[in-house]
């Protein structure tokens, strides 16, 4: 909130706290503190309201012709999204727009001092044509508020878990627009200390309960009418292109023996209470010499356009002091 009160615009910003109750009443007072920007705070949610459905509802509030969504633990730059919606307005094909995107963490030193690090999301790799699985970053593009509204109403009606809502989001996502992803710092996000699978129910946990099936089956009942929509294909072929992308998918993130083997060095670093410090380096490696990684070094060139956003972020974290985890700083780059 401090981040956004401290540009020259002002934002039109809907809170949907589904927290505690203790905590909404420190929200709440969070929220009326911060006069600059027009706030709806929404906290009729419990902590189990499943996300989509408190989406939706919260998007009865949105008036406006574009909309985004940010984590509470996230920035998003204001110059970012104001690049979006110009290309957007621009566009008309394009239902979604965005940038480029960092994590970050601090850590303590020696002397107690905080310090500012920061690195890449995980990249994620496309699947097979026509329904590809879009990179996970567009889920917090600026999208066309009624497209994204149809989005979230089509998961919340149909779709009861975060495994295929997340894999419906990104389908019609492919299916019903183009994505641009712009040369612009446009999203920062907080590193997590523990592994966000911890959380949340996977793939295999559904497979391994033996709930597949019936999960598989109302993804692929909702789906189908968008791919005979979209696509103009018979019944059968839109059976049948479903079920190609998510053999596909399924064998990049689980069944393929490198996933398996993955999950199982995985296990083992996490027992030696040293998988952050392992994944850090293997992402590492993954992008080294790549476009995403000279975007990474150039965040710290007071030359480059990327700074005066990423030096107000980083200004920000430091001054509240976010994100303090044990994190490596080998694997990624320090601030100085």
């Amino acid at each position: 909130m401090d981040y956004f009160d401290s540009f020259d615009d002002c934002y039109d910003i809907i809170v949907v706290d589904s927290s505690y109750d203790s905590n909404k009443a420190l929200n709440k007072e969070l929220v009326s503190s911060h006069k600059r920007a027009r706030i709806t705070y929404l906290s009729s949610y419990s902590p189990d309201t499943y996300f989509y459905d408190k989406l939706l509802d919260s998007l009865r509030h949105v008036k406006t012709k574009y909309c985004v969504m940010c984590a509470d633990d996230d920035f998003i730059v204001p110059n970012g999204i104001s690049q979006a919606v110009d290309f957007l307005d621009k566009n008309e094909e394009f239902i979604v727009a965005h940038g480029h995107y960092m994590s970050f963490w601090l850590e303590k030193d020696s002397s107690g001092a905080s310090k500012f690090y920061y690195s890449l999301p995980y990249p994620f790799s496309p699947s097979v044509q026509p329904i590809r699985l879009r990179k996970a970053k567009a889920f917090y593009g600026v999208y066309r508020t009624p497209v994204f509204r149809m989005f979230v109403k089509e998961i919340a009606e149909n779709i009861d878990n975060l495994v295929f809502a997340e894999i419906m989001y990104y389908s019609l996502t492919s299916l019903y627009g183009k994505e641009k992803q712009l040369d612009v710092l446009y999203y920062a996000r907080e590193y997590m200390a523990k592994d966000i699978r911890f959380r949340y129910e996977t793939l295999g946990d559904i497979i391994e309960r033996g709930a597949y099936d019936e999960k598989y089956r109302r993804y692929k009942q909702c789906l189908s009418r968008h791919v005979m929509k979209t696509l103009g294909v018979t019944p059968s072929e839109a059976s049948r292109l479903i079920d190609e992308f998510i053999d596909t998918w399924k064998e990049q993130t689980f069944t393929h023996p490198k996933q398996r083997m993955l999950r199982a060095i995985s296990a083992v670093l996490r027992k030696a209470g040293v998988y952050n410090t392992a994944r850090f380096f293997y992402r590492r490696a993954l992008l080294g010499g790549s476009d995403a990684s000279q975007f990474l070094a150039k965040l710290e060139d007071k030359n480059s356009k990327y700074y005066s956003d990423f030096y107000r972020i980083k200004s920000y974290v430091l001054t509240h002091n976010i994100a303090i985890i044990n994190a490596p700083a080998k694997a990624s780059k320090r601030a100085s």
